[in-house]
């Protein structure tokens, strides 16, 4: 029998959404009710502070880590060298390595049953671009499934999520950032 506290789904989050959840006091409700994993390059290198009040406030995702409360997952060379391949060199400029690392994650298919957040119009397209389309979510979104509304930047809303995942499915069927394939000879 199932337990009534599983978490509905894992939840792979951009170093971005976790700034902006802190910045708006719904960190802990998205923790709580998602199972919330980190690329291990967000979680120790981009997500590490937030303003409030004109304060840096440190985000405390290494004792989170610790204490289970969140998890941590890291891409190997081979998985972000397998995504790296997919696309043209200034395509890969407009990301940034947290979310190279979470789409690299996303194509190898070492994680399941996963969904990636993210407010960055670049990254959203590579997930369609990849053949990831439909596991994506926007911060909207996710916050709507759990019964908060917040009024938020327009690169945290659905509609803005469906404009880049059109976007990148025009440039995937245009071969626009995609490297062609390599021909057997």
């Amino acid at each position: 029998m199932k337990s009534s506290t599983t978490k509905p789904r894992c939840v792979l989050l951009d170093a971005n959404i976790v700034i902006v959840a802190h910045e708006l006091g719904v960190w802990d409700p998205l923790k709580n009710a998602y199972k919330i994993t980190l690329p291990a390059i967000v979680s120790r290198r981009e997500a590490l502070f937030y303003f409030k009040d004109g304060q840096k406030v440190r985000i405390q995702l290494n004792e989170q880590i610790k204490a289970k409360e969140i998890d941590e997952i890291e891409g190997t060379v081979e998985e972000l060298s397998e995504l790296v391949s997919l696309f043209e060199p200034w395509f890969l400029d407009t990301l940034d390595p947290g979310e190279l690392e979470a789409l690299a994650l996303i194509h190898s298919e070492r994680v399941n049953n996963i969904t990636f957040c993210t407010g960055d119009g670049p990254a959203i397209k590579a997930l369609v671009m990849s053949g990831a389309t439909g596991l994506g979510i926007s911060l909207e979104s996710a916050l709507n499934k759990i019964g908060l509304t917040k009024k938020l930047q327009n690169q945290y809303t659905e509609q803005y999520y469906k404009k880049c995942c059109n976007e990148g499915g025009l440039n995937l069927v245009q071969g626009i950032g995609i490297r062609p394939k390599k021909k057997n000879k």
